[in-house]
């Protein structure tokens, strides 16, 4: 077919086009990996340095907190916390020392407003800048939060005192300067440097580089398009490579940045490095080669049995679930013909299923009122005599109070593997209502009918033991003949119901439609 060939070819041109983009991809890599050798191995240096800092900038962030959380269980300082007493809380922060040294301290009402400051740049009563940048963070569950406060750097992290009216917090503060940053530098072995900015003007500058480096260095921070990535800079005769980081982590546009930029020096890095183009591109090309056969044949391999899958499922749709899916193989596609095997066994099963009890009485199995008249109207399309005995049990629902559901059941499947042994090969046996059977007698005349009501009368009215009891149906009997009683499927069995119910109302068991009885019987129920 046609959309198979398509299908393949799609397969090779997609494959083919993958292999170009990735072997093109990998040439100008490595075209540009040669031409910047220098630049890759200190951009590798420098992100390694820089994962470094961002770790040790963690790991500051965590011991801080774990001041901060030691010094909330002290209860002198929750004591002094919950009494607003600033100089009480600078005494017990004083007595209590351990892991608040070096760093600065305060203590935040409900509000925000600050109750104790270690810091004089930040005054008592006044609200505290990042106060709602605070809250963002504990509801965030960020550990530190790094902000400018007065033009210079800090990582923040908060704890909570809960007193009995409401909740107060407190914020441990580390100042970012020269000395944390030469800390950094021993660690990463990257030139730090920290500078604030807010609307374009520069705080104060921390940095491990010598003052003749500062105004480049602010210069480079300044320039927003230089954090996109790292860049080579030269400043003094010296080469580095740049990495601009904001760390300050707000919410708030508006908020001062806190800048890092770390610095690889180049200096020891300068290597030659002989031109590998045309070796390289000797090598794509015989890669691309073998790839594209090995595309073709793999394109072959996925086509053959998705045509196969194909013929299977058009087969399924034309309603043909006989013949079985032969795919012989252990992958995804063997696992899906197996699948599609036992999707068309379960339709077919699914189908008969459905077309049984289309046509049959889920309990008893005979056939229901909807095939029992399209028996009938076939008989009557053929112009073949028929006899309809309508049989109902009349005691049906005292039987039901007596039995209960269960019982009931039991005895109507009793009642119709009677009349399906007596009703001879080519008549219909049905039961069309909870209590009713139709039996539809064909090439007989009425007096084998009636001989035929005789002996089911006989035969039903038998008592049956059921549970115990001995169970005596009241069965009543009409009969409706065609053509002489109607001449459609709905009109004998309607005037065979009117002669059943005629039997049940006089002495007898049977009943023959008489003529004129549809008004008689309408009036009757009316």
């Amino acid at each position: 077919m046609k959309w198979r060939h398509t299908f393949q070819v799609r397969i090779t041109g997609v494959l083919a086009l993958l292999l170009l983009i990735v072997i093109g991809v990998v040439y100008f890599a490595v075209k540009a990996a040669t031409n910047h050798a220098v630049e890759n191995q200190a951009q590798v240096q420098l992100q390694t340095g820089t994962r470094v800092f961002e770790r040790l900038l963690e790991l500051r962030g965590r011991r801080l907190r774990y001041g901060v959380d030691w010094l909330v269980v002290d209860a002198q300082f929750r004591e002094a916390v919950i009494s607003g007493d600033s100089r009480a809380i600078l005494e017990a922060l004083r007595q209590h020392g351990t892991g608040t040294r070096g760093s600065e301290l305060f203590v935040l009402g409900a509000e925000g407003t600050v109750i104790a400051s270690t810091l004089g740049a930040i005054a008592e009563r006044e609200h505290f800048p990042y106060d709602r940048a605070l809250r963002t963070a504990l509801r965030q569950n960020k550990s530190m939060l790094i902000v400018a406060l007065k033009g210079q750097p800090y990582l923040l992290v908060q704890g909570q005192v809960l007193t009995p009216m409401h909740m107060n917090r407190v914020v441990m503060a580390f100042r970012m300067d020269d000395l944390f940053a030469s800390e950094l530098r021993s660690m990463s072995n990257l030139e730090v440097s920290f500078l604030t900015l807010q609307d374009g003007r520069a705080g104060e500058l921390f940095s491990t580089q010598p003052d003749i480096f500062w105004a480049t260095i602010i210069t480079t921070l300044r320039n927003a398009s230089w954090r996109a990535r790292p860049l080579l800079s030269d400043a003094h005769g010296k080469r580095f490579l740049n990495q601009a980081l904001q760390l300050a982590n707000t919410d708030d546009p508006d908020d001062p940045k806190v800048l890092a930029l770390l610095q690889s020096p180049l200096d020891h890095a300068l290597q030659a490095f002989a031109p590998l183009d045309r070796e390289f591109l000797v090598i794509a090309l015989a890669a691309l080669v073998v790839s594209l056969a090995g595309a073709l044949f793999m394109a072959r391999r996925v086509s053959r049995p998705l045509n196969v899958l194909a013929d299977a499922a058009q087969r399924i749709g034309a309603g043909n679930y006989q013949v079985p899916v032969v795919l012989k193989r252990t992958d995804e596609f063997g696992l899906l013909a197996e699948a599609i095997n036992a999707m068309q066994s379960g339709i077919a099963s699914r189908e008969l299923q459905l077309a049984h009890n289309a046509l049959h009485d889920p309990l008893t199995g005979l056939p229901n009122r909807a095939l029992a008249m399209e028996r009938l109207s076939n008989a009557i399309s053929a112009g073949r005599k028929v006899v309809l005995l309508y049989l109902g049990i009349e005691d049906y629902r005292a039987i039901n109070e007596g039995l209960g559901p269960e019982g009931v059941e039991q005895m109507m499947r009793e009642v119709s593997r009677r009349l399906s042994e007596t009703v001879s090969t080519g008549d219909t046996a049905a039961r069309i209502t909870a209590n009713e059977f139709l039996l539809l007698l064909e090439n007989t005349e009425i007096d084998g009918a009636v001989a035929m009501a005789d002996r089911l009368h006989a035969l039903l009215s038998r008592p049956q033991p059921l549970r115990g009891d001995e169970v005596q149906r009241q069965v009543c009997i009409g009969v409706a003949v065609y053509p002489t009683d109607g001449q459609s499927a709905e009109e004998l069995i309607s005037r065979a119901a009117i002669a059943r119910h005629d039997a049940a109302a006089q002495p007898g068991y049977l009943q023959i439609y008489q003529q004129d009885r549809d008004l008689a019987h309408q009036r009757q129920i009316g």
